[in-house]
């Protein structure tokens, strides 16, 4: 008995085995033939107007180009998925024989067609462009899986070629629907309206010029241009999980849609481009709901998580940014606090200078001290929504404000002037419960800010100085001068040695070697940060004239008396840097010495100080 169904089943595998040699290997290309041979020869696919399958269910899904988009017309009305239609027509176009089957090799049944499933094909596609019409039936795969039989309209021939082009075949209309919610370009609009019950819902409006978004509704403000941004993408994207009715005439009232809870509208300025109405969830799954296409009128499932980011306080899509403009490319910052008033201007990408009304020459600012401070700028953001329509400023000490900070940029107009606008304006108030009132750009509301950052925020011309304090050649110094306390210490050079006191002691070399090491420091001193300004300051840092300080004479290369460089000490700051002054144009002014170097100072001072004594 096992040795019958052995051979019964070797009987039918040598069959299966002829099967596959005589119909699907016989007639493989070989070497000298044009392997790439396609099925469809001239198909253009940006040439295709109309495409259209015919099922063995008698459905045909017809799509047509029309003014540029895929559009199903058959058996519904509707917007095409376009990547899903350019795919089977590029598909058809690039699909390549593997082999044919002549009317020869046909098997001498009476239908010869069943066997390969093109008696009646599954599909019959038909492809249309302005001048032709292509038409291919598609049939059964091959017993290998991977291949499948073809037959061109007006040939004879079957073909053999690759079966994964039937994965693209629509078998319902639902198939090559498309399934954007909103399938609207992001410039297609400028308006977008959420109805919802109060307090939710909300209005926006993209500006024609600044191209930024406004909040008109509920409250007129500005908007978060990130945060819209990055809900007009998730609402782009938003997919539809299910074609439900396409009937204009279906009972809205069972899926919440007579009276929809919520609309979403999409406009472009007065003319409405979409509107979305959602309604109730199904019984059976509340991560969905029904809405309805107003374009369409077709009722849909949509995914419930993408209405929840709509379903958020008005208030979440204000902007919380100071300021909204890229402050950083400011050409003029104009600063006023208090009786402070100065300006910084940009003279090249990143040289900047400080202008003070009464003096006539402009000194160098500290680029990374400036770009610092509009980086951070940029980044302050409220803690606090204040009134939005304010009448009376005066009482939040905003008229006239405790500071203000105008910044501008150079523009050039269409007649070639060269022009300042002011791309930001801030203005500063009263303090309350360490929250700053702050007004921004003039508007009518008032808003609040962090204390601690607007103490960041400069407030002095000195804050945003240069830090480098001089700049000498050390084969300048001829002498150096240290006063501390009673003591005088006097250092002079001659050639390359150095000599200590009125005797002139020989410096050791070691000692020199450190001295010269030090002085190069000194030369290109820069401050830690420039602190204040005035006689009338120098006695709360802890300066006194017999107290510490040093003299660097420098020779003058006309041969007239050596210029001094000299450097007043005081106290230590809170950060432990000692307080230093030097006078700039009869001025004295204190920064912030590096401590490092003070220390290496002092050590070698000691050092001095005990050669002299001896």
């Amino acid at each position: 008995m096992q040795k019958k169904t052995t051979l019964a089943l070797l009987v039918i595998a040598i069959l299966i085995f002829a099967y596959i040699v005589i119909f699907e290997i016989k007639d493989l290309p070989k070497n000298d033939l044009k392997v790439s041979r396609l099925v469809i020869e001239k198909l253009e696919p940006n040439q295709a107007r109309a495409v259209q399958i015919v099922l063995t269910n008698s459905l045909i899904i017809r799509a047509e180009k029309i003014s540029d988009k895929w559009m199903l017309t058959s058996p519904i009305r509707y917007k095409a998925d376009e990547t899903k239609i350019l795919a089977l027509i590029s598909a058809l176009s690039n699909l390549k024989i593997h082999s044919r089957i002549t009317p020869a090799d046909l098997p001498q049944s009476t239908n010869k067609l069943d066997d390969f499933g093109l008696t009646r094909p599954w599909a019959i596609v038909s492809v249309e462009t302005p001048t032709q019409q292509f038409n291919i039936s598609l049939g059964a795969k091959t017993l290998t899986g991977d291949l499948g039989y073809f037959q061109v309209a007006g040939q004879a021939d079957l073909i053999v070629a690759d079966c994964s082009v039937f994965s693209l075949v629509p078998i319902q209309a639902d198939d090559w629907r498309n399934n954007q919610m909103v399938d609207l370009a992001p410039d297609a609009f400028n308006k977008i309206e959420f109805i919802a019950p109060s307090p939710l819902g909300f209005s926006i409006e993209k500006d024609e010029i600044t191209k930024s978004w406004q909040l008109t509704k509920p409250t007129p403000a500005r908007a978060d241009n990130e945060k819209i941004q990055v809900l007009i993408n998730v609402l782009r994207t938003w997919k539809i999980a299910g074609f439900v009715s396409y009937k204009p005439s279906e009972n809205l009232e069972m899926f919440g849609l007579s009276k929809p809870q919520y609309e979403l509208v999409f406009l472009d300025k007065t003319n409405q481009l979409a509107k979305i109405q959602i309604g109730l969830s199904p019984s059976n799954n509340a991560t969905l709901v029904y809405a309805r296409l107003s374009e369409s009128s077709n009722i849909v499932l949509a995914y419930k998580d993408v209405l929840e980011k709509l379903l958020l306080p008005p208030i979440e899509l204000r902007d919380r940014h100071l300021v909204s403009a890229p402050v950083r490319f400011a050409d003029t910052i104009e600063i006023r606090f208090l009786t402070n008033t100065f300006s910084i201007e940009r003279q090249n990408s990143n040289v900047w200078f400080i202008n003070l009304p009464q003096k006539q020459n402009a000194y160098p600012a500290e680029p990374r001290l400036v770009n610092s401070f509009l980086e951070f700028l940029e980044k302050m953001e409220f803690v606090g929504f204040g009134k939005d329509v304010v009448t009376d400023f005066s009482s939040y000490d905003l008229d006239p404000p405790i500071a203000q900070y105008t910044l501008k940029q150079q523009v050039t107009t269409q007649t070639g002037t060269a022009t300042n606008i002011i791309i930001a304006s801030i203005q500063l108030g009263k303090n309350e419960d360490d929250k700053v009132v702050v007004r921004r750009d003039n508007e009518n509301s008032v808003n609040y800010v962090r204390l601690q950052d607007c103490k960041k925020l400069p407030s002095s011309p000195i804050q945003l100085r240069n830090l480098s304090v001089w700049n000498f050649d050390t084969n300048d110094i001829v002498r150096i001068t240290v006063q501390l306390q009673n003591q005088i210490i006097n250092i002079s050079r001659s050639g390359s040695k150095w000599f200590l006191g009125t005797n002139a002691l020989p410096v050791s070399d070691i000692i020199a070697a450190e001295l010269d090491e030090l002085l190069y420091r000194f030369s290109s001193l820069k401050a830690e940060s420039w602190v204040d300004l005035g006689d009338a300051v120098l006695q709360s840092y802890g300066f006194n004239e017999a107290n510490h300080r040093i003299a660097i004479s420098l020779s003058n290369s006309a041969g007239s008396a050596p210029k001094d460089l000299v450097l007043i000490f005081g106290k230590f700051s809170p950060s432990l840097n000692p307080y230093a002054c030097i006078t700039i144009e009869n001025v004295p002014w204190v920064f912030e010495f590096p401590k490092q170097l003070f220390s290496l100072y002092l050590d070698l001072l000691n050092k001095l100080s005990s050669n002299h004594a001896q």
